[in-house]
């Protein structure tokens, strides 16, 4: 992600004007949900980065989280395993209590002073046999009486809760073996058999007894998890059939870089 670690806090009177009359004058017009407003991530009473992470080999991550108000906040952390990720039929399912196995998060609660930092830690206690995805959710929400401060107003909690962003994280939890396997079914069909998520940049058809660079490439982008088929659309199902073979360039995980592979053809197995 290009956002920035640490933005600054000197102009927050300013930025809240503006964001306060920006946010009114789309509500006059639309009742859609915040969580899809074009708003620009200054407007938001905290920022969270990075927007994306993978544990690491120990099973853990780390998120930080930064205020962007001008009153301390209560900060819910809430945990959704998303299914069939990348896909039309993608859904999240809610992990109660923010507690599972797979992934626990430490804190899921907890006071954001003003202009002060968080980081939050994601433990998986249980690898996966293939690669997961998840979305932590980070929400200011109205402050428990425990956390209100009686002792005055200066650095009291706020529990008013206005129109805020809700911050989703997207979480991989890779399995201990990491297997890459993409096998072409018909055509322009190909399944990702392995049990890591393969994520395309370019699709090259080459003809018999070609090298990489001898290959015909087009742009793809794309991400397709284990068990689940992709149609690749940057050439005909005739131009797939056709072809000697059938390769991707993706991008390696571990290294960031892209690599080549040579897709499978079902058809040539038997």
């Amino acid at each position: 992600m290009d956002e920035s670690r640490h933005q600054s806090l000197r102009h927050n009177i300013s930025l809240g004007q503006f964001c306060k009359k920006k946010i009114a004058g789309i509500l006059r017009f639309s009742l859609i949900p915040m969580t899809f407003l074009g708003i620009n991530a200054a407007c938001a009473n905290m920022s969270v980065y990075p927007m994306e992470v993978t544990l690491n080999n120990q099973g853990a991550a780390q998120i930080q989280t930064l205020s962007q108000s001008g009153e301390a906040q209560f900060i819910k952390v809430s945990i959704k395993k998303i299914e069939r990720p990348a896909t039309p039929f993608e859904k999240e399912i809610w992990v109660k209590d923010a507690v599972s196995p797979s992934l626990i998060t430490t804190p899921d609660k907890f006071a954001l002073a003003s202009g002060s930092q968080r980081i939050i830690r994601l433990i998986s206690l249980q690898p996966p046999e293939k690669e997961t995805a998840w979305r932590v959710y980070f929400e200011a929400v109205g402050s428990p009486d425990e956390l209100k401060d009686k002792s005055g107003q200066d650095n009291k909690i706020s529990n008013q809760v206005g129109i805020n962003l809700v911050w989703g994280v997207l979480v991989h939890i890779l399995p201990k073996n990491a297997v890459l396997s993409l096998r072409q079914l018909t055509g322009s069909e190909v399944k990702n058999t392995g049990t890591v998520r393969i994520v395309i940049r370019e699709v090259g058809i080459c003809p018999q007894g070609s090298t990489g660079g001898s290959c015909q490439w087009k742009k793809e982008h794309t991400t397709v998890y284990p068990d689940e088929t992709l149609i690749l659309k940057s050439w005909t199902p005739a131009q797939l059939n056709s072809a000697h073979e059938i390769r991707i360039k993706y991008v390696d995980q571990n290294s960031k870089s892209l690599n080549e592979y040579a897709i499978e053809n079902t058809a040539s197995m038997f």
